[in-house]
């Protein structure tokens, strides 16, 4: 009887096959990791822009105060925007209640839950106040009025992971309410509306 020769891969082979499915595998996880990374930043940077718009529209819409705060809880601003944000009708008028807090009489339109994975995405804020970079200091709200301007003088909020300003997203705000995206510098450095360079956050 005759024996028909058998057909398969050599030890060699696949030695040679799985060295080089290894190499495409190193060569492609770091590649799907950014790429998932970058996701995160854009979603997270555009929920913030949809917010600032939203805002803006109502504010001129409704002509009254719209604000964008950082969340504390759901009916109230706190001051780590990492946590959310909400954006509510912002009234003061007769002296009742105050700007960038949410009272008895204000409206919540919008609630963004906390940014999912704080270790990988944050997001920070600075804006010079008046308009000295010298005096540039955190802030916890942005109101704008019936015009559609904010109290803003100008200012960047900058969206980061852990690969720090080369990746990083900005969003600049100037007091006509102008919602602009950030530019970057030749290094690298995402850079605000008055010139400075804007680092992510330790």
């Amino acid at each position: 009887m005759r024996t028909l020769p058998q057909k398969g891969f050599t030890l060699i082979e696949l030695l040679v096959s799985l060295a080089v499915l290894m190499i495409l595998v190193g060569l492609g996880v770091p590649s799907f990791v950014s790429a998932m990374k970058n996701s995160k930043l854009n979603a997270d940077y555009s929920q913030l822009v949809g917010a600032l718009y939203l805002a803006r529209s109502e504010a001129v819409k409704r002509s009254s105060n719209i604000t964008v705060c950082a969340r504390a809880t759901d009916t109230s601003c706190g001051n780590d925007w990492n946590n959310g944000w909400l954006v509510f009708s912002d009234n003061t008028s007769g002296g009742i209640g105050a700007a960038g807090v949410v009272d008895m009489d204000d409206e919540i339109f919008n609630i963004v839950p906390p940014l999912d994975g704080r270790d990988v995405t944050t997001l920070a804020t600075v804006s010079p106040n008046p308009s000295s970079a010298a005096n540039s200091s955190p802030q916890v709200f942005v109101r704008y009025n019936p015009r559609g301007g904010n109290n803003w003088s100008g200012g960047t909020f900058i969206v980061c992971d852990d690969r720090g300003e080369e990746s990083a997203l900005a969003l600049h705000l100037v007091l006509t309410g102008d919602i602009r995206k950030g530019r970057s510098a030749t290094d690298g450095i995402i850079e605000d509306v008055h010139g400075i360079p804007v680092v992510c956050p330790p």
